[in-house]
């Protein structure tokens, strides 16, 4: 059974070998599986919604305005080229429109690209807007998604409002003439041996420049970063879809899309963490999710043990990482003697090892109302260890992932035990060829977000 089945399929019962993960449906267009959204995940799906709008309270808050595109599914856009036999369930058929109803009642902003993608599919079958064999959409569908975001961008006056203050910036289109052979055919990776040979799909390919460009990393990162863009493989650059956004916006557009099985809950974590967000806090954040892992929360079962994280941690976690001012916690953090030593609370050593730790008390209890801030530099490790002694026994132990460079960088996290409040910390650094630790601090959540 392919290891992408394992993990993503949405119920135990939805496929029993490999040869039942790929659909194959009309005029060679193949589709898979774990697209389908299934009802009994309903309530783990109404828990991802929550967290969600937490979130945008969260950016709310630190004038960041949040906005919601969700992917929807291929074989809904393409119904039509699915076999006779298979059946898109009821519930499935709603998923779509009942999300977006509960996020906008929660305050939050979302784009519908199922309407737009369809239409699309239906008035222009040269071009489609999913590829056949993969799934992912085409160029032509980047385009239509971005086109109806700007759309939703415009009429929405909070978002608009800080679309609007973001400085804009000169990007050109140019469309190929003829189409092009493509490599996207991930689903046939997952064929049966001895199934039949398909025809790659031919698209029509755009190319976006920008005036007076600048290098661009390997995040997509440019100057200014007034607008994220955070999403899974659908917003890589090899889709075009962070282009289109730039063309149709007119704006720089800095792209944190990771591919794979981490989940879109990994992979806006590491967005906040990272100096992209910490170092120039964005007008905008627009996150993608393909419609098939919105409703699957952070702590989904299927998911890799690495990527899995309970619910309240998650939340905890980016509600720290995306406050842009430390609010003082009155509580004070002590550099104990019992592990490396510093001046004034700042800690500094030329190289570290595994065992060495750094221990700070606290003169209060630490609880989940409040979260623990430092700047931090780990040259050679990737990663701080965490102890977390809480009051009463409990200990709680956990990593937070960092640049491993020479330069420092944010260090935000909750603390708290099972409930209960943290009297001291441990932090082990791993092996350094530098490390640093600096601006402890004791910040307070703008609300408890638990509740």
């Amino acid at each position: 059974m392919p290891v992408l089945f394992a993990l993503l399929c949405l119920s135990a019962a939805a496929a029993t070998a490999a040869d039942d993960y790929v659909i194959r449906g009309k005029n060679d267009w193949l589709f898979i599986r774990h697209e389908i959204v299934h009802e009994e995940l309903d309530k783990a799906a109404q828990s991802s919604f929550g967290l969600i709008e937490k979130l945008n309270r969260v950016l709310a808050r630190n004038d960041i305005a949040l906005l919601v595109v969700v992917i929807p599914s291929k074989m809904e856009t393409y119904v039509e080229q699915l076999p006779d036999d298979f059946k898109v369930s009821r519930y499935m058929q709603g998923f779509n429109d009942s999300m977006q109803s509960i996020l906008r009642s929660g305050g939050v902003p979302v784009i519908d690209l199922k309407k737009p993608l369809r239409n699309a599919a239906l008035q222009n079958t040269d071009s489609p807007v999913f590829f056949r064999l993969d799934t992912h959409w085409t160029p032509t569908g980047a385009m239509v998604g971005a086109q109806t975001i700007q759309e939703g961008i415009l009429s929405n006056p909070s978002l608009k409002k800080a679309f609007d203050s973001a400085p804009s910036v000169k990007y050109k289109l140019e469309w190929t003439n003829k189409k092009q052979r493509t490599k996207f055919r991930d689903i046939t990776n997952y064929l049966p041996v001895g199934a039949p040979t398909y025809p790659p799909d031919e698209v029509l390919r755009f190319h976006v420049t920008r005036e007076n460009a600048t290098k661009v990393s390997l995040l997509g990162e440019m100057a200014g970063g007034d607008i994220g863009l955070v999403g899974s493989s659908f917003s890589g650059e090899s889709t075009g879809f962070a282009d289109a956004l730039r063309y149709v916006l007119q704006r720089d557009v800095v792209n944190f899309a990771v591919n794979g099985d981490v989940g879109p809950w990994v992979v806006m974590r590491s967005y906040l963490r990272d100096d992209v967000f910490q170092k120039k806090t964005p007008k905008m954040v627009i996150w993608e999710i393909p419609e098939r892992v919105v409703g699957l929360g952070p702590n989904y079962s299927f998911r890799p043990d690495r990527y899995k994280i309970d619910d309240s941690e998650w939340l905890l976690q980016v509600a720290a990482l995306g406050q842009r001012v430390c609010e003082g916690a009155a509580i004070k953090p002590k550099l104990e003697p019992s592990g490396l030593q510093g001046v004034a609370g700042a800690v500094g050593s030329a190289r570290t090892t595994d065992a060495d730790f750094v221990e700070f008390s606290f003169d209060k209890p630490v609880d989940h109302l409040s979260y623990l801030s430092a700047r931090v530099v780990t040259e050679g490790s990737r990663q701080v260890s965490i102890e977390s002694h809480g009051v009463g026994g409990a200990i709680k132990k956990f990593t937070v992932e960092t640049a491993g460079d020479e330069l420092a960088h944010t260090l935000k996290t909750p603390l708290e035990v099972g409930g209960r409040g943290v009297d001291r910390i441990k932090i082990y650094p791993g092996t350094t060829k530098t490390f640093a630790l600096s601006n402890v601090e004791v910040c307070r959540y703008s609300e408890d977000w638990l509740k």
